[in-house]
Formats: C-alpha cells, structure tokens, sequence
C-alpha cells in the first residue's frame, strides 16, 4: 500500500484535481474504513429525500396561496414573493440532486475507478460522508443551469444512468426554472439573456410577474413548473426500488 499519512491524503483531496482527489479518497478509505459494509441503505432511502422534496414544493404553493389572498400587497410585492418560490424550489431540487448523488456514489462507485482508469478492488466501497466530499470537493453542491447539472452528473454516474435520463426527460422544465432563479437571485445581464431565451420571449419582465402569470389565473405558471418537478420527483424516486 501506498505511504501517505492522513494530513497529506486530506490536503490532496482538496487540492481540486479530481484524479488526485479521487485517489486520495480511496486511500483514506482504506485507512478510516471497512470495506465490506451494506450499500443498499441510502438508495433506499431516496424515497424519504424525495418525499421531503414535494413537501418543500407543497410549502411554496401554500405560500403562494397565502399571498394572493392578502388584498393589502401590492402586485409589485407579490412578483417579488414569487421570485422567492422559485429560489426555494431550485434549492430543494439542489439538495435533491446532491441526496441523490451522495447515495449512487455509497452503492456503487465503479464509474468512478472507469473514469480515473485504474483497477481497484471490487469491494472498493465510500461511505455517505466521503461520497459527499467527493461530490462536494468540501465546498457547496451548485450547478447554473441544465447542462452544468447533467455535466455534474456525468462526472459520477455513466451516461445511460436511471437519474440522468430522468433529468433529460425534463430537459425545458429545468432550463426554466434555473433561469428563473438566476435572475432572480443575480439580476445580471446574462439571467437576463438567458431568461429571455429560455422563456423566448424579448421582453417577459420582472421573474415573478412571468411566474405569477395573469390576474385571472394567478399563479398559473409557477404552478404548471411544481407539476413538472413533481413528474420528476416520481422518476427519481422509482431508482430507490
């Protein structure tokens, strides 16, 4: 076995490179772990994580309904709680997606060994924490958009996987909803852009107001995106089975 001693397997494995960091991981693995544990329990416990997911969704929509029926707020103000729902819904769909990683990675991280093209033993095995520092690099879990989120996935699972084909399949109900959220959390010229493209339309205004839709069906639009979440919700949660 190779010598290394703990302190410098932990400062390689935030150095950024991910060759490196992924060596150093198997390393410290094999030091601080066993490697014959069960792997079926995060998987299966994706159903919890998804279950909290629609939960969070079912908090916004309630909140949504809470400020529609306030006559005293403004229509200004409203658009701004809008923007709000659409912040918390791509930061439950962030954590769902890291949940999910997280669990993948502690069943089974054989794309991992595949991608640093080296032979490892087929015990190889990373418990939850160390698969979320291997997702995480120690830092936070973020993605911009749709093809940052399935270039992310891509660098754990293969390309065929069950949660990433999900993710396709929902291709445009993602692309709206992050940028949405990144202009609504950034308000810079490039949301912007990317907001007008992704929604196609040159002058769709404020996040919220697009979100809120018309006064006759208020709500409408955020609506109709929690309903696609929800579809892919479903998806996800069939992989724990």
């Amino acid at each position: 076995m190779i010598n290394m001693n703990l302190p410098a397997i932990v400062l390689a494995a935030m150095a950024g490179d991910y060759l490196a960091r992924f060596l150093s991981l198997y390393l410290l693995s094999k030091i601080v772990m066993k490697l014959k544990m069960p792997r079926r329990g995060a998987v299966a416990s994706l159903g919890k994580k998804v279950d909290k997911f629609n939960r969070e969704i079912e908090e916004v929509q309630d909140f949504i309904k809470t400020i529609e029926s306030c006559r005293k707020i403004t229509d200004k103000h409203k658009h701004w709680c809008y923007q709000q729902g659409i912040i918390r819904i791509y930061r439950a769909f962030e954590v769902l997606i890291l949940n999910c990683l997280v669990a993948l990675l502690n069943k089974d991280a054989s794309h991992l060994k595949e991608a640093a093209g080296i032979k490892l033993s087929k015990n190889f095995y990373l418990s939850q924490d160390t698969s979320r520092f291997v997702v995480t690099g120690g830092e936070y879990f973020n993605f911009r958009n749709y093809d940052g989120l399935i270039k992310e996935c891509r660098r754990f699972l293969p390309d065929d996987h069950q949660l990433i084909c999900a993710l396709r399949g929902h291709k445009k109900t993602i692309e709206k909803m992050t940028a949405l959220r990144n202009f609504s959390a950034h308000d810079s010229h490039k949301a912007k852009t990317q907001m007008k493209k992704v929604l196609r339309m040159d002058r769709p205004g404020e996040p919220g107001k697009w979100l809120r839709g018309g006064k006759n069906k208020p709500g409408e639009p955020i609506q109709d995106l929690i309903k696609e979440f929800e579809k892919l919700a479903g998806a996800i949660s069939s992989i724990a089975k």
